[in-house]
């Protein structure tokens, strides 16, 4: 029978080393042969993926000491730099066995890979710094809004106010223009009232006076009368 072999159930010396490697090991690990021959005093990095904000990182072996790599040449694995060195100190962020765990390592670098190794997370304060004035404008022209629509609401209320008002008033002067017109008319009639009742007086003292004169008229007529008569 030939046996076929499962390449998924295949375990390499990768697998091996990504279930049972650690970056700082613990005390069961730490005297290893392979722990013993590393220094930990320094870190060399792979800066090839610096724009995506990954990094490799791994300490110096015997070579690298006797080399002076990570401490008087620059210590980015790709890089022969010997000048402008600057000795940083970085908070190196990794995954193991899927747990998130974090390491403060040093690092010497050159000019030119320092700014790669601060790229990221320049480009990422760049965004932070773009979003918060993004936000701050937004939030402006928010503010600006409500403002003109409070004041435009405000404006309206005082018009209303005022509309309100001059209504009042008109009905006011309205209603005193009917008053006037009443108390005018009113005044007509007591001065017409009071015309007729100077007529009506003047006509009866007329009347009474002619009645006065014909009595008197009568009165001579029936004295002559009598004296004609008498003689």
């Amino acid at each position: 029978m030939n046996s076929e072999i499962d390449p998924n159930k295949v375990v390499t010396d990768y697998d091996l080393l990504k279930r049972n490697y650690q970056f700082i090991p613990d005390s069961k690990n730490a005297d290893t042969e392979y722990q013993k021959k590393l220094f930990r005093d320094y870190a060399l990095v792979d800066l090839r993926h610096y724009d995506k904000g990954k990094l490799g990182v791994r300490w110096r072996v015997r070579n690298d000491v006797l080399n002076s790599k990570g401490e008087r040449v620059c210590g980015n694995v790709h890089c022969q730099n010997c000048f402008n060195l600057k000795t940083y100190e970085v908070n190196f962020e990794y995954k193991e066995q899927e747990t998130k765990k974090n390491a403060l390592i040093k690092v010497t670098l050159c000019k030119p890979c320092s700014q790669k190794l601060k790229f990221y997370h320049q480009q990422k304060r760049k965004r932070r710094e773009e979003k918060k004035q993004l936000n701050l404008q937004q939030s402006q022209q928010i503010l600006t809004q409500k403002l003109l629509i409070d004041n435009l609401i405000k404006s309206d209320k005082k018009k209303q106010k005022k509309k309100k008002k001059s209504k009042r008033k008109h009905k006011k002067s309205k209603e005193k223009e009917k008053e006037k017109e009443k108390r005018r008319r009113k005044k007509k009639r007591k001065k017409d009232k009071k015309k007729k009742r100077k007529e009506e007086f003047e006509k009866a003292k007329l009347q009474f006076k002619e009645k006065k004169v014909s009595s008197r008229k009568r009165k001579n007529y029936e004295q002559q009368t009598k004296h004609e008569d008498e003689n």
